[in-house]
Formats: structure tokens, C-alpha cells, sequence
């Protein structure tokens, strides 16, 4: 398993490298700044990967909140750590092009360039390249925005191991052995909140875990139990995640009970869907009627936030 992943991350490399050199002769970009980058591509780092869609809820910028200690995570002597960032901002979303451009310009920065990558002209084949090559799939939406998660599903399928926030389809494929889960269940209320928690949390298991399970090798060179949760990954999460499935859940969870339904209707002439529409709309002209009477709770005196508090109603 260890040497396929080596040879898929070489191709990977090499994908990159093409494309940088390929865009910065295309606009006569600085020879200098490209030869720093490409110098960076080592292959014995330990490979970051984030491409997708720059939507502002996808939260690219997460991982830079702290750029300091991020340099230090990135530029360790020993353990090198690479992140590679691509993907394509809606040209209407002007804050999702706002985050690309600042991380392009993080990618160019003195402290950065060479570890920190942007591959432009994001497409199939730099999507393949990625999620066959990298190492890890960062995955940081805001809770509750991710409807989905397709692009670390193709990366599992693959061996690369998931790095993400507990939303999406993430909570229902971790079990602890096949990546790892960004921050606990907390939900703030500030947005700046909440990213700080967030990015403290990321650093902390870059730091804590990542990294020292990459560079533990045995005699052999061969990280053995990165390569362990790795086997662990594609037991687990291709077999529940897969194009297969889907089709079945949409057959067996929309379409049948939808058709059945339809046909259900069209045998008694539509005559439940017309009493539900009534129903629903006695409903709605009688609501504005209910009145509350009167409210009655225990005495607030000593009461405490997060307490469990009744409050009894009278409702006419």
C-alpha cells in the first residue's frame, strides 16, 4: 500500500510542477518566485491537500488564522509539511474570490512560498492528481453549511486519510481509526469565535498527531501506522460510500415512495391531496386565533444559564 501511495504522490508532484511552471510562463510571472516553489516540492514531506469550490463557507482560510505557528508546523527541519491549495472561486463571489487571492498572496509571502502551494487552473486532472496524491484531505466548512463532501470521499477511496470539521458527510464515516475529526461539538455563536476554536484545534493535531505518526518510521522507512489507518480508511469508507449506494438510497428512500404515492393519489383522483390542501389551510386561517391566556415559570431569582426551566401555558 505504502509504495503505490509513494508512486501515486510522485505523479502528483509532477502534475504540480507542470502546472506551476505552465501558468507562470503563461504571464511572464518571475522566474525567481517559481524556482522557489518548485524547490519545495520535496517528496518526503508530509502532503496537505484542500480543492474545491472557494465558497466563504468552505472556510479555505482557516488554516492560515495563525500564520505563525503554522510557519513553524510547515518548516520543521526534520518533518517537513506541504500544503497544496486549489480550486476556483464563483465569479459573482466576490468574498469567495477575496480568500483565493489572499491565499495566493500567503503562497508568494517570504514565509511561505515553497511550503505553502497554489496550483491554478484547477480541473479533472489536477482534481486527480490531488486526491490520489496528497497525503491528508482538509475539510473545514462552517458546521452545518457542508451539504455533502464528495471531494474527501474520492480521496479516502484512494487511501488519503480525512482531516475534517464534523459536518457533511464526515460524522457519519469517522470512527477514529480512518482520519481525524477537527474540534469537538462546541458551536459558538461569533463566527471569529468559532474559527479561533477551530484553527487552535487544526494546529493541535498537526502538531499532536499528523505530523508524529507520519515520521514514525520502522526499519524500512515506512510509517507503519499512518499505512494502518490508511488500510483502515479503504476498508471503511468506500464501502459505504460509493456511487452505488447512491443510486440505491435515491431509488429505495425518493423515487419508489414518490411513485407509489403519485399513484396512490391518481387512483382516488387526487381526493387526499385536495383534503390535505383544506386541512392545511383551515389550519392557516384559524392559527392567528389561538391566543396565549397566561404563562407561568419557576421563580428566575436563582436561576442559571443552561438550567432546564418549565414554563407552563394556558391556550385558547
Amino acid at each position: 500500500l505504502w509504495p503505490v501511495h509513494q508512486a501515486n504522490k510522485g505523479l502528483m508532484l509532477e502534475t504540480v510542477r507542470q502546472v506551476l511552471t505552465r501558468t507562470f510562463h503563461a504571464r511572464g510571472d518571475s522566474p525567481v518566485v517559481l524556482s522557489a516553489m518548485l524547490a519545495g516540492l520535496d517528496d518526503k514531506a508530509l502532503y496537505l491537500g484542500f480543492a474545491r469550490r472557494f465558497a466563504p463557507y468552505k472556510r479555505a482560510h482557516l488554516m492560515f488564522t495563525d500564520p505563525e505557528r503554522l510557519r513553524r508546523i510547515l518548516s520543521h527541519p526534520d518533518h517537513p509539511v506541504r500544503v497544496l491549495v486549489s480550486g476556483k472561486a464563483h465569479p459573482r463571489d466576490k468574498l469567495g474570490q477575496d480568500i483565493l487571492k489572499s491565499i495566493v498572496q500567503i503562497a508568494r509571502s517570504p514565509e511561505f512560498i515553497g511550503r505553502v502551494l497554489f496550483v491554478e487552473d484547477y480541473d479533472i486532472a489536477v482534481a486527480r492528481a490531488l486526491v490520489q496524491g496528497v497525503d491528508v484531505w482538509v475539510n473545514t466548512p462552517t458546521r452545518m453549511e457542508e451539504a455533502s463532501g464528495t471531494s474527501g470521499m474520492k480521496a479516502a477511496a484512494n487511501g488519503v486519510l480525512n482531516l475534517s470539521i464534523a459536518d457533511g458527510w464526515w460524522p457519519e464515516a469517522a470512527d477514529g481509526g480512518n482520519g481525524w475529526t477537527i474540534g469537538g461539538s462546541q458551536v459558538y455563536g461569533s463566527h471569529e469565535l468559532q474559527n479561533q476554536a477551530d484553527a487552535t484545534a487544526l494546529y493541535r493535531l498537526l502538531e499532536e498527531e499528523l505530523v508524529p505518526s507520519f515520521f514514525a518510521r520502522d526499519g524500512h522507512g515506512v510509517p507503519a501506522a499512518w499505512v494502518q489507518m490508511m488500510s483502515h480508511c479503504l476498508a471503511t469508507v468506500p464501502t459505504l460510500f460509493n456511487t452505488d449506494r447512491m443510486v440505491s438510497d435515491y431509488l429505495d428512500k425518493a423515487y419508489r415512495p414518490l411513485a407509489a404515492h403519485y399513484f396512490a393519489q391518481q387512483g382516488q383522483k387526487k381526493a387526499p391531496a385536495r383534503e390535505a390542501a383544506k386541512e392545511f389551510l383551515r389550519i392557516k386561517a384559524g392559527f392567528e386565533k389561538v391566543r396565549i391566556v397566561a404563562a407561568t415559570t419557576v421563580e428566575l431569582a436563582e436561576f442559571k444559564v443552561g438550567q432546564h426551566l418549565d414554563v407552563h401555558l394556558e391556550v385558547d
